[in-house]
């Protein structure tokens, strides 16, 4: 296949391609995309939510910045109940 001739025909007809791709188009391009395909060539994949991606980086910072009288300021930075941002301090801390 003539990948100078795809990337051409992807940029001209962006708006063929599908969801997610046309997203992931816009946001990194042609490269990141084959780069994506090929290394997950006929994989069903899901794609769980930011939050759950970084989740265990959010609970060690927690675990390392809750003080014991800071529950309240750490539910603004990450949405979480004052309950349980205590749970996630007791396991990580």
């Amino acid at each position: 296949m003539d990948m100078m001739r795809v990337r051409k025909a992807a940029q001209r007809y962006r708006e063929y391609l599908m969801p997610p791709y046309d997203a992931m188009m816009a946001m990194d391009g042609f490269d990141a995309i084959c780069e994506f395909a090929n290394t997950f060539n006929g994989q069903n994949l899901y794609i769980p939510t930011v939050k759950s991606i970084f989740l265990p980086c959010i609970e060690a910072d927690i675990a390392e910045r809750y003080t014991g009288t800071n529950a309240s300021a750490l539910t603004k930075c990450y949405g979480f109940t004052g309950r349980t941002i205590r749970r996630i301090a007791e396991r990580n801390g």
